[in-house]
């Protein structure tokens, strides 16, 4: 902004002395101001997808950790001599949950990029 405002100043002192002179500079001064807008404009959404890339690789990295986790709770009780039914009835319900995360997070993934894609 103080940038813009000690442009504003020059291009007022050279409209006094030469208006044709002070219309070049103004538009040189604008257009690169819109190129820097630009720049920074597209170095955000660049940051933004990045950002959505982490946190995608994260969800599905936690996911797949409880997934690898209920399925040895299950196992693990299944082998156990003799299986505790109690036990086995609560890491199948933990596998199951698991499952039905990731699938429906997969699902609702799929359909954002389908929203995201037409939009663009």
């Amino acid at each position: 902004m103080k940038d813009w405002s000690d442009l504003e100043e020059k291009y007022q002192d050279m409209r006094e002395k030469d208006t044709k002179a002070a219309e070049g500079f103004k538009k040189k001064m604008t257009e690169r101001f819109q190129k820097t807008v630009q720049a920074l404009e597209e170095e955000s959404q660049a940051e933004k997808r990045q950002l959505q890339a982490m946190h995608q690789q994260r969800v599905i990295s936690r996911i797949n950790q409880k997934k690898k986790l209920s399925m040895n709770c299950y196992t693990n009780a299944l082998n156990q001599n003799p299986p505790n039914t109690h036990k086995v009835q609560k890491c199948l319900q933990k596998l199951l949950r698991a499952l039905h995360k990731d699938r429906h997070h997969t699902i609702q993934h799929f359909r954002h990029l389908l929203e995201t894609s037409f939009e663009q």
